[in-house]
Order: structure tokens, then sequence, then C-alpha cells
């Protein structure tokens, strides 16, 4: 029932003969698209490297000099920010690594209690029901 008879011999290669085969390739597509989508988003995100095309040389012009500072500065600025970005990072996955074994410490400090709690009750109950 899912078969299609090529008319020609080309359109042998572009009709699919297994209905399930032609799933799985379109979910690989739709993978690799959705890769390929996340991958372009990222590129949007990274400043732009700034090539200096005219160093601060002998036998540079004047006013050579003032668009040398401009692009080092840019440069510097965009390198600084990469570096923040990344400081910023490690600060905050060492606060979230430190969060959480504060949160499982005082989990277990909690249970610990609870379990005491519990004991005490229990054997106040205990000593209750054999005195009576």
């Amino acid at each position: 029932m899912g078969e299609i008879v090529p008319i020609s011999s080309t359109a042998g290669a572009l009709i699919a003969q297994d209905p399930e085969k032609e799933a799985e390739l379109r979910e690989q597509r739709i993978k690799e698209a959705q890769e390929l989508e996340a991958k372009l988003k990222n590129i949007n995100k990274a400043d732009q490297r700034i090539y200096n095309v005219s160093g601060s040389t002998a036998g540079a012009g004047s006013g050579d000099f003032h668009y040398y500072r401009l692009i080092r500065r840019k440069e510097q600025d965009r390198l600084r920010k990469m570096e923040q970005e990344d400081k910023d990072k490690r600060e905050r996955e060492e606060f979230e690594a430190k969060r959480s074994q504060a949160l499982t410490e005082l989990e277990a400090r909690a249970a610990k209690k609870r379990a005491k709690r519990l004991k005490q009750k229990l054997g106040f109950h205990l000593w209750v029901s054999q005195s009576i």
C-alpha cells in the first residue's frame, strides 16, 4: 500500500519505497536543521573581532594613528567584555555548587533531627503506655 511506482528511471531515486525509512530521514533532517539554527543564533551573539588593517608603524599617515587607537580600544573592550562574562559565569557556577552543597547538608541535618524527634516521641509514648 505504501509503495509508489516511479514513472521514469530518475523518479525512483526521488521517491522513497519504505515509509519507516522516510520518517527516520525526515526526523534526522529536522534535528539537523534545529542544530543549525541554534548554531546560527550563537554566531550572531558573539562580538566580531576587529582587525587592525593598518598598524601603528612608521610611515603611516597622521590620521592613521587615530584610526589605530580606535580599533585598539574596541578590541580591548571586546576582550575585557569576554573576560568579564567568563568571570561571571565561573562565579555563578561556584555559587550554584556551594548553594547545592549547603542545601544537601541542610537537608541531611534536618532529616537527622527529624529522626531524633520521632525517636523521642515514640519513646515517650511507649513510656506512657507502660506506666498506665
